[in-house]
Order: C-alpha cells, then structure tokens, then sequence
C-alpha cells in the first residue's frame, strides 16, 4: 500500500508572522487567508476566533486518509479501463491484419485485371474471316434492338398476357340462396340432416325417430320413419347390388318379410343412444369405405352387445377392417369391444368383449 507524501516539508511551514517556530494549530476559518490559517505557539498566545481549529498532524492524518481512499477507487477503475483498453488493441491490430489481407486481395485482383486487359487487347488484334461475318450480322441486330428498346412497352404485353389468361379461366359468381319450401316443420329439433350421394333422398332425425325424405324437383315429401328402437329390436345391416341396406326386426319375425329398409347409406351409423330403455339413432353418417367395400353386418342383437353397460350408451363405431365393433357409456367408465365371430357369405356376426377403466367417458363418439 502506497503512502502519500506532502509536497511541502513540515518543518519549512511557518506562521503569518513567521515566529520562526514550528506550526501546531490550523484554523478552519474560510475568510481567512490559506497562510493565516497556520498558527505556532507564539500566535497561539494571543489568537482568538469563533472558527473551528485542529493540529497540524490530525489534518495531515486526515488528509493523508481521504488520499488512500481516493487512490484505492482510482486504483480499480484504471486496472479496469487498462484491462479493456488492452482488447480494444488486441481487436484492433487483428482488425488491421485483417484489412491487410483485404487490401492485398485487392491489389492482386486489379493486377490479374490489368493482365487480362492487356491479354484482351492483344487477342483484338487478331480475328477468323468466318467469325467476323456472323459478328457483324449480329451488330445490325443488336443495333437495331438499341434503337426499337424504348418503343417497347412491356408493361402491356404483360397487361395483354394477364387478360387473356383471365378469359380463359372461368369467372367467379356470387352463390345466392333461393328459397324452395319451408313447409315442412317438427315440433322438437334435429340432430342431424344428410343427403344421400344421388341429392334424392334426405335422413334426417327427430328424438328418437329417424326420417326419410325424397328430395325430387325441389320438393321434399316424407316416405318413411323409424320409430324409436324398444327393448327386443335387433338392428341388421345387409347389402344388396353393393349398397348398404339397414332394417329393424323383432326377434319374433326372423325368417319373414316384415322388415322394415329405412334408406340406403354407405357407411354404419355411427352413434346409437340408450336412454331409459328406448334406443334411437344419434347421427347418421354417409361415407363409403376404402376401395368401395361397404360395410356388412347381420343380426347384431343390441341386447346381446351392450347388455353389460349399467349406464346410457354415448357412442358407437366400427374400425376400419370392419372386424371390432366398440361401445363406450358413460359414468360406468367402460367400453365394449365385439369382435368378429364367423364370417358367412360377407355377413358378420358380433361377439361382445367387456373392458373396464377407459381413460375418458365424456365423448360421444368414437373414430
């Protein structure tokens, strides 16, 4: 740790007076001038003021404290400022290195290109009498494009070109909705309304009940309705020429005509609902299946599928290979998954399997 030194020599100070004795007091008086602050014994004898004194070592003390202080804060910002003054050269001279290398890349390329200047003008002094013909029909060529450039307007051939590329697509219309018929009306509301690929026949729902329109010449007429499915219906999906076909029969009529074909789909329905003891359809869904194979299933008994639920039965689907047919309930959190049992001139029966703890019950449909 340094030591401040004073400039001045203690014993070289003097009083106003210059008694000629060592200096002891020194007045803290600001009117007073820097040498009559200084008082020895002599002026000590006789001195009187309001002003506030202090010896001549405890000044120095304090004076010498306040330096140390200063000096050790200065110390650290310089070794600081010295630190990064230290990289700023450092990024500076690699600045400079790099801007050398610049600068002679620059210089070898204007030499190489003063080279091949020189080359250029030496391989001008010499042509072939068979290039030099073709050049100068191409120099009345390009002649004559320098003077017809700016009659060129290529903003309207580019206008033209965009025309005619619009006239061959065809315009966008607006659609605007006509109003056909309104007459037919239901007192409770629809879950679901689809047509049919044709656009003639129309299913649509009403609680428990599924309808079926025709839809001909913009009139929509009611042909049939499936009431809500009680306790000992089965529900049968058959085909006929390709197109899936599903009916409703009492156990009882098995083996006769008394069926009942509600429309023609291309897909399962894929919801069914069980709600005190009265099933009905949910939605109906028209899609036909990959390749164009339909679904086919016979004498599913909804009795016999999902006699082990204890709660209302929220959905209802068949995967894709149209081996798994599954159901889900809710509260009960559990599903059953049937899977194919004997398979008989394309007709599938079903075979209930219980499986318990679903993640989640809260959906109404299964995909």
């Amino acid at each position: 740790m340094f030591k401040p030194k004073m400039i001045e020599n203690q014993n070289n100070l003097h009083c106003q007076n210059k008694h000629g004795q060592p200096v002891h007091l020194v007045v803290l008086d600001p009117k007073l001038d820097k040498k009559q602050r200084l008082l020895c014994t002599d002026c000590m004898e006789n001195f009187e003021s309001d002003a506030k004194t202090i010896g001549v070592k405890k000044i120095i003390q304090i004076i010498e404290d306040n330096i140390k202080q200063t000096m050790s804060d200065l110390e650290g910002i310089t070794q600081q400022t010295v630190q990064q003054l230290q990289i700023c050269k450092r990024n500076i001279q690699e600045l400079k290195a790099y801007f050398m290398k610049l600068f002679d890349s620059l210089i070898s390329i204007a030499e190489e290109w003063t080279q091949n200047l020189f080359t250029l003008i030496q391989q001008s002094k010499q042509y072939n009498l068979y290039d030099e013909s073709w050049m100068a029909k191409l120099l009345i060529i390009l002649n004559q494009y320098i003077q017809d450039k700016d009659k060129v307007n290529f903003n309207e051939i580019k206008q033209k070109f965009t025309n005619i590329i619009c006239s061959i697509h065809p315009q966008k219309r607006k659609i605007r909705l006509k109003l056909i018929d309104y007459s037919v009306k239901q007192s409770v509301g629809c879950q679901d309304i689809v047509f049919d690929s044709s656009g003639s026949i129309i299913v649509s729902t009403q609680s428990k009940d599924i309808k079926v329109w025709s839809f001909l010449n913009g009139k929509i007429q009611l042909t049939n309705i499936l009431q809500g499915l009680l306790n000992g219906f089965n529900v049968q999906f058959i085909v006929r020429n390709r197109i899936l076909l599903f009916q409703v029969t009492r156990p009882q009529d098995a083996g006769n005509n008394r069926t009942q074909v509600i429309g023609q789909v291309h897909n399962l329905i894929k919801n069914i609902k069980i709600c005190n003891l009265i099933y009905y359809f949910l939605e109906v869904m028209i899609n036909q299946l990959k390749y164009g194979r339909l679904i086919l299933i016979k004498n599913i008994d909804i009795h016999l599928l999902l006699y082990q639920h204890y709660n209302e039965v929220l959905a209802l689907s068949l995967n894709q290979s149209e081996t798994l047919l599954v159901s889900c309930a809710g509260d009960d959190n559990e599903i059953i998954i049937g899977k194919e049992e004997n398979k008989l001139n394309e007709i599938y029966n079903i075979e209930g399997i219980k499986y318990n703890k679903i993640y989640n019950d809260d959906g109404y449909k299964l995909v």
